[in-house]
C-alpha cells in the first residue's frame, strides 16, 4: 500500500487486486475482508492468470508468481530479510524454488531495503541477483518523515500528557504475544491509569490464525482495564510513532521503533532469525524485559537510559536511501510499466491518527499515591495484580460498563455525560457516596449522597475529568473540606483544580 500510494494520482494507471483464492494460507484467511473494506477492484486468480498486465507487484514470493501475465515487483513485507522459513534454512522471500521457475527468474525486479540484502540473495538464488535493485524501505521512509506528528497522534490517541506504551507482536511461538500472551494485562493493571496508555499491535498474521472476534476474547479482561487492540493493518504507523516506549520481540516493528529512536525493551530472539542480520544486533544491544520483575521500573529504566542514536548503525545496516526511497521506487514502478514517469516529486502521504473506540475503563481502584509528593492521585484498573501503594483507597466504578459486584462495591459512580438521574443513580447503590460526570470542558460535576453539588475544572484537557471526583472522595476521608483551588499531582504533571459550586436542578 505504501508503494501504490505512489501511482495513486495517476490517471493512466487503473489498479485491481487478487490474491489466490485456490491456495489460501492460514496467515491470509482474512484477506478477503481487508480488500473490501478497501473499496478496490478485486478479481480472482483465475481472472488474473486470464488478463494481461503493465506490472504486478507481490510482497511475497510463495504466491504462484508465474502464473501472472505481467512483469513482477518483488518487494520485502518487513524491514529486510530477517526470518528463515520455519524448520529450514531458506530466507523467507528469497526461496529458490519459487523465484526460479522453469529455469526462469519469476520477478523482473527484485527491491531491497539494503546492499548487503545482495549477497543474501546471491547466497540463496544467485540467478535472481542480478535482477536485485536496492530501493530502501519506503514504509522506514514514510515513518521517519512524519515522526514529527508524535504529538498530533498522541492526541487523537487521547493520551496527550501520558506515556505511551506499544507492544508490538509478530506471529507465532517465539513472538512476543505466543511467549507472554498476559503482558497486556499485567503492564495495564501495574500502570497509573492517567499515566500511560497501553496499545497492543498484533501481526495481521495472529488475527487470521485465531479471528479478530477470538483475540477479543482473549484479551477481554485486559481491554476492559484499558488495553488498546489496534487493528491488524496500516494503523501501526501512527501508535508507533505515538510511542514513548516498545516492547517487541523478533519482528520488523522491533526494528522500526528503534529506526524511530524509540526506547525499546525486547522479549527473546527466534530460532528463526537469520545470523546476523540486523535484528540479531538488535537483540545484542537492547534491554529484555524480565517478567518475573515489576514492569513500570523496567520502563522508567528503559526511558531513563535511552541514549538518542544508540540503534543508528543497526538501522543503517537494514536500509540504504533512508528518506529517499520513494525517489528509487516510483522510476523503477515507471520503467517497468514502461511509461514515462510524472514530473512531479516523489513523496509518500501522511500518516492517518488512529482514534481508538474502546470503552471507558469499567472500574478503578483510586486513592492518594503514598511514594509521591502532594496530593498525587492515581488510578489503577479494579482487576490490578498488584497492591498498589494507595492511600484512602476507594473503588470508582462506570454504571454503563462495570460489573454489578463491581457497582455494588464502589464509593463514586462515573455516570455518562447529560445523565439526569442522579438521584436514582445513588438510591440503586446504597454504598456510594459520590456520583460524577464530565461537565463541559475539562471538568466534572460531582454530587454527594448528602446533597451537595460541585462542579471541579482544570486547566488540563489531557487530564479526565472525571479522576477529580477522587479529590472530593479523598477529601471527604480526610475530614477536610475543599478548597476553591486545589493542587494535584498526576505522575509527574502538577495541575490546579477550581471548585466551585454546580447550581444545577438534579
Amino acid at each position: 500500500m505504501d508503494i501504490l500510494s505512489l501511482l495513486a494520482p495517476d490517471r493512466r494507471i487503473q489498479v485491481f487486486f487478487t490474491y489466490d483464492d485456490q491456495n489460501t494460507a492460514i496467515l491470509g484467511s482474512d484477506i478477503d475482508a481487508y480488500l473490501r473494506n478497501l473499496e478496490a477492484h478485486v478479481i480472482t486468480w483465475d481472472a488474473a492468470r486470464r488478463s494481461s498486465f503493465a506490472l504486478a507487484i507481490a510482497a511475497s514470493e510463495n504466491d504462484r508468481l508465474a502464473e501472472l501475465n505481467a512483469p513482477v515487483l518483488l518487494v520485502p513485507h518487513g524491514l529486510g530479510f530477517l526470518k528463515h522459513y520455519p524448520g529450514t534454512t531458506v530466507v523467507a522471500g528469497m526461496d529458490p524454488a519459487r523465484l526460479v521457475q522453469d529455469e526462469r527468474v519469476v520477478p523482473a525486479a527484485i527491491a531491497l531495503s539494503h546492499r548487503d540484502q545482495r549477497d543474501q540473495l546471491r547466497r540463496s538464488c544467485p540467478q535472481a541477483a542480478p535482477l536485485s535493485v536496492v530501493v530502501g524501505d519506503p514504509c522506514l521512509d514514510r515513518l521517519l518523515a512524519f515522526r514529527h506528528h508524535a504529538r498530533r497522534h498522541r492526541k487523537v490517541l487521547d493520551s496527550a500528557g501520558k506515556h505511551v506504551v506499544v507492544l508490538a507482536s509478530t506471529w507465532g511461538p517465539e513472538s512476543l504475544f505466543g511467549r507472554m500472551a498476559d503482558l497486556p494485562g499485567r503492564l495495564v493493571s501495574e500502570l497509573p491509569a492517567d499515566e500511560f496508555t497501553v496499545l497492543l499491535v498484533l501481526h495481521p498474521g495472529v488475527h487470521a490464525a485465531h479471528s479478530t472476534w477470538r483475540l477479543r476474547g482473549w484479551l477481554s479482561e485486559a481491554t476492559r482495564s484499558g488495553v488498546v487492540l489496534v487493528p491488524p493493518h496500516g494503523e501501526w504507523r501512527s501508535v508507533l510513532t505515538a510511542a514513548s516506549c516498545v516492547i517487541s520481540d523478533s519482528g520488523s516493528l522491533a526494528l522500526y521503533a528503534a529506526a524511530l529512536d524509540k526506547p525499546i525493551l525486547l522479549t527473546g530472539t527466534s530460532a528463526t532469525s537469520v545470523p546476523n542480520s540486523p535484528i540479531v544486533a538488535l537483540h545484542s544491544l537492547a534491554p529484555r524485559v524480565d517478567p518475573d520483575r515489576p514492569l513500570r521500573g523496567q520502563l522508567e529504566v528503559a526511558m531513563g537510559d535511552h541514549i538518542p542514536g544508540m540503534y543508528a548503525d543497526i538501522v543503517d545496516r537494514s536500509a540504504n536511501y533512508q528518506t529517499r526511497s520513494a525517489h528509487r521506487l516510483r522510476p523503477l514502478l515507471y520503467r517497468l510499466m514502461n511509461l514515462a514517469e510524472p514530473t512531479d516529486e516523489a513523496a509518500f502521504p501522511p500518516i492517518p491518527g488512529f482514534r481508538a473506540d474502546n470503552p471507558p475503563v469499567a472500574a478503578f481502584v483510586a486513592g492518594v499515591d503514598s511514594t509521591a509528593d502532594g496530593l498525587g492521585l492515581s488510578r489503577y484498573p479494579a482487576m490490578s495484580v498488584g497492591e498498589p501503594e494507595l492511600s484512602y483507597r476507594h473503588v470508582a466504578a462506570h454504571v454503563d460498563h462495570a460489573t454489578v459486584t463491581e457497582l455494588d462495591g464502589a464509593t463514586v459512580l462515573y455516570l455518562s455525560s447529560g445523565d439526569t438521574a442522579i438521584e436514582e443513580t445513588l438510591s440503586q447503590w446504597p454504598r456510594a457516596e459520590i456520583a460524577a460526570m464530565p461537565g463541559p470542558g475539562p471538568s466534572c460535576q460531582v454530587w454527594t449522597r448528602d446533597g451537595t453539588a460541585l462542579e471541579l475544572r482544570v486547566d488540563a484537557p489531557s487530564v479526565d475529568p472525571l479522576l477529580l471526583a477522587s479529590l472530593v472522595q479523598v477529601r471527604r476521608d480526610q475530614g477536610r473540606p475543599l478548597a476553591n483551588v486545589e493542587r494535584i499531582r498526576v505522575g509527574s504533571r502538577t495541575i490546579d483544580v477550581h471548585v466551585q459550586p454546580l447550581v444545577q436542578v438534579r
